[in-house]
């Protein structure tokens, strides 16, 4: 007679997902400031009116001192290339004077089987740290390499009743 081997159940281990090692580099293709973003029913951007100089209206504002530049976006067109996992891409701005601003940091993640042209479309108020009238360099890092640089001019308007520039 055969013997019958005990029926034994095991537990098996849950695999999950390990997170990928962050590999490689993304490409910035563009870096721009607009007046307004408008998102298509195919998930595509259309910027409208690209800026390189903003006018402010008359208002003091402290040096050091968050603001957020109404009616204007900032647009940051990435592609994957040949990164893989997630990266962080500092962003900065970096004011005449030299003083540097981080005002934010993209964490995008890239699975290795997107293709290398497969675009990430970011964009958001244009937020900074006011260092006064004058050029502002958006900067894009990933660790000390620079991906992409942008030039953005502030002015402050005169006031309407004085005529002078305040600040």
């Amino acid at each position: 007679m055969a013997k019958k081997k005990k029926f034994e159940v095991k537990q098996r281990k849950r695999r999950t997902q390990e997170p990928v090692p962050a590999s490689g580099m993304p490409v910035c293709i563009a870096a721009l400031f607009c007046e307004q973003v408008v998102i298509g029913g195919d998930q595509r951007l259309t910027l409208v009116n690209t800026l390189d100089t903003i006018n402010l209206p008359p208002s003091i504002h402290n040096p050091g001192e968050a603001i957020e530049i109404a009616g204007a976006r900032l647009v940051i067109l990435l592609k994957r290339a040949d990164a893989v996992g997630v990266h962080e891409l500092e962003v900065s701005y970096v004011s005449e004077s030299g003083d540097v601003d981080p005002v934010g940091l993209l964490q995008p993640s890239f699975p290795s089987n997107d293709p290398p042209e497969t675009g990430y479309n970011y964009y958001a108020p244009i937020r900074m740290f006011w260092r006064g009238s004058g050029l502002y360099w958006l900067q894009i890092r990933h660790g000390k390499k620079l991906l992409a640089k942008s030039a953005l001019r502030l002015r402050m308007a005169p006031d309407p009743l004085s005529g002078k520039i305040p600040g």
